[in-house]
């Protein structure tokens, strides 16, 4: 699966054009971001670091995938934003290796302008921007048709402004993850579509503005 995802993202971005992959399980995130080299940075909005080496005595899970991406393109090009669910190993990690990630203790204490900054700074030194979005990120009141729904998430409007801040840098492809369609009555698939649109109108603006 991680193979076919590399392939087919790989030809949908060499053909110039802007890779949306739907999920569907995190793990498929890999797959994505192994399709393009080089000066490659990676935006997170997940509730979760899925930072563990190993989950369940697998090495490749929705648990474990952020640590295989770390090994692919090294954990300073990688920015998570919204986590407020963690065990020891994985915030451990995260301190030692320099990766970088703001909390939702952080979003509440902030204004949001000042995190998007924060953002935007990061996103500054890269060529190309993965964009990855995992529906846990929301609050269940917003999301609740999530895989591993976690309390005192995003509102739709907080995960909006962000989208904004991290879609006028150079991204080269998304993906909007961990939806679950049968757990709820449409509210969180919604709420998907909603945010692949604002970000792909975002992009385009973006793109016109530097052309």
């Amino acid at each position: 699966m991680l193979k076919r995802i590399e392939l087919v993202v790989s030809e949908v971005a060499s053909d110039g054009k802007l890779p949306i992959i739907i999920g569907g399980e995190h793990t498929l995130t890999l797959g994505a971001v192994r399709a393009f080299k080089g000066n490659v940075g990676l935006v997170s909005l997940d509730a979760h670091f899925d930072l563990r080496n190993e989950y369940l005595g697998l090495k490749t899970s929705h648990a474990t995938f952020m640590h295989r991406v770390c090994e692919e393109i090294g954990p300073e090009n990688i920015l998570i934003v919204g986590v407020r669910a963690a065990c020891r190993e994985e915030i451990e990690y995260a301190k030692n290796s320099n990766l970088k990630f703001i909390s939702m203790e952080n979003l509440r204490r902030q204004l949001l302008q000042d995190i998007s900054r924060e953002i935007e700074d990061f996103m500054k030194s890269y060529d190309k921007v993965y964009l990855t979005i995992d529906m846990d990120v929301l609050d269940p009141s917003v999301a609740p048709a999530v895989q591993n729904p976690e309390p005192d998430g995003l509102t739709m409007n907080q995960a909006l402004n962000l989208l904004e801040a991290i879609c006028r840098g150079r991204v080269a492809a998304l993906d909007v993850v961990e939806a679950a369609p049968p757990y709820d009555y449409g509210v969180t698939s919604i709420c998907a579509a909603k945010m692949i649109f604002e970000a792909i109108c975002q992009i385009e603006r973006s793109r016109r503005e530097r052309s």
